[in-house]
């Protein structure tokens, strides 16, 4: 379908100390086929060189804001969402890359499917050394919704929102430091779980920038927390109980018997055939392995013991255990042990 009208898309780039690669990051949206954007770009109080990098531009579609101190990701995302005008918010990292179609292709999407409330994309990874592959995220609402429960399956920078919806839900990120670094799996499944329809286009419209200086890669551990907390969250309210026995994950994550004794109690739920309002049974089991593996390999740093944790507990272990993922798994477990020693 091609479009009549050309809607006004509000592009929400948070910046902080990102003068390396900023550049080629804005010029990549201003230099959209799709030219009705706004490009809101806010500077989270960055000590290098980034606001005189933005300063530079004088495209009148940049709105520039300051923050006068590093209030981090979440509130500077939601104050984007609090400035946007445009009928549909798309989201940018600052050191990313979109493809030249990609808001046309996203808005086309929207603009054909209006049920759906958020829209991402799949991705190509980069890094400096001249590697490049794609990730495909699952497109089928109904596939994505439940995996969505355990895992990042929407890439958080390619995502376009609705901004009808963004009233709707009351969409913003959560301010709560304990889902720090995990913000973006925490807010699109607490979506899902209100009834917002998400979905992926397999189309690569952004190329995701891999840094030493990454997230995963500098707060791993922290991340992984985070994720479990969330996904502790996801089965509480899918369930209406306390699905894994503890009020709240500490910082450092489980201990060993802790995370035994977390496996034990999902493995039983697995077993007393689960019910719940918003998936089947068969969903729900599909979500409790899915549960169960993410505590694992999120664990994995506690050593070779977490391996033989799975072997007790995890439904069809087998099966899991010689698969690629079971295979990673061992292999990290055991580096995480000779780490130990």
């Amino acid at each position: 379908m091609k479009l009549d009208k050309e809607p006004l898309v509000s592009v929400i780039m948070p910046v902080y100390n990102a003068e390396k690669d900023l550049r080629e990051a804005i010029n990549s949206i201003l230099n959209q086929t799709y030219k009705n954007i706004e490009l809101i770009i806010i500077d989270d109080a960055s000590t290098d060189g980034s606001a005189d990098i933005i300063s530079s531009y004088s495209d009148d579609r940049i709105i520039f804001v300051r923050n006068k101190a590093n209030m981090k990701q979440q509130y500077t995302r939601n104050l984007g969402l609090t400035l946007a005008k445009g009928k549909y918010i798309a989201n940018m990292d600052a050191d990313d890359i979109s493809m030249p179609d990609r808001i046309y292709i996203q808005v086309q999407y929207m603009e054909e499917h209006d049920d759906i409330d958020i829209s991402g994309t799949s991705y190509w990874c980069f890094d400096d050394c001249g590697r490049e592959y794609v990730v495909h995220q699952p497109g089928k609402t109904e596939i994505l919704c439940r995996e969505i429960m355990t895992k990042a399956v929407i890439a958080h920078p390619t995502v376009m929102f609705r901004k009808s919806s963004v009233y709707k839900f009351k969409i913003h990120y959560d301010v709560n430091n304990i889902y720090n670094y995990a913000e973006d799996f925490e807010l699109f499944s607490r979506l899902s779980l209100t009834g917002a329809k998400i979905s992926n286009i397999d189309i690569p419209l952004l190329k995701y920038r891999l840094s030493d200086y990454g997230i995963s890669r500098m707060r791993g551990k922290e991340q992984g927390v985070a994720t479990c907390r969330v996904i502790q969250r996801n089965l509480d309210y899918i369930f209406n109980e306390n699905v894994i026995g503890v009020d709240s994950i500490h910082s450092d994550g489980l201990s060993l018997e802790a995370l035994s004794d977390v496996l034990r109690r999902m493995r039983l739920l697995y077993e007393k055939m689960p019910v719940s309002k918003i998936f089947t049974k068969d969903e729900c089991k599909q979500i409790i392995i899915s549960a169960m593996m993410v505590f694992l390999l999120r664990h994995c740093f506690l050593g070779k013991s977490v391996y033989l944790i799975m072997i007790m507990n995890l439904p069809k272990f087998y099966r899991i255990m010689f698969s690629v993922w079971g295979i990673k798994f061992f292999i990290k477990c055991f580096m995480s042990y000779g780490a130990k020693k």
